[in-house]
């Protein structure tokens, strides 16, 4: 019989967790290039802060790729993980989301649409 260290419920457990390519790709569901969505001004709004995609050098991304997740903690897991793999990466709200498709967490990232999550940029 294996004994919980952790005997206390209510305390926060620290957890880590290790991402590596093929584990980055279960954290999206559907991924389309870049430039076929940078000119729907006012559809992503930031949730990193940074302002919108608009306000930003659009030709940056034009070779990257939007990567939609499921939920805030698959969009935030893989959007360090583009950055971690020298990619520059934003953590989007897509405006189009709705009651048929609530899974409106986006990630834009550098990485050029198809290449795969294994091949970073270093």
């Amino acid at each position: 019989m294996i004994t919980p260290t952790h005997t206390n419920h209510h305390e926060p457990v620290a957890l880590t967790v290790l991402i590596d390519a093929r584990r980055a790709q279960m954290l999206w569901h559907t991924a389309a290039p870049a430039k076929s969505f940078l000119d729907a001004e006012g559809r992503f709004e930031s949730h990193d802060g940074a302002g919108t995609i608009d306000d930003q050098d659009i030709d940056a991304w034009t070779g990257g790729t939007f990567m939609w997740c499921a939920g805030p903690l698959e969009a935030m897991t893989l959007n360090d993980y583009e950055s971690s793999c020298g990619y520059s990466s934003r953590l989007l709200w897509d405006m189009d989301s709705g009651p048929n498709w609530p899974g409106g967490y986006v990630v834009l990232t550098s990485r050029p649409f198809g290449r795969s999550a294994d091949t970073s940029t270093q």
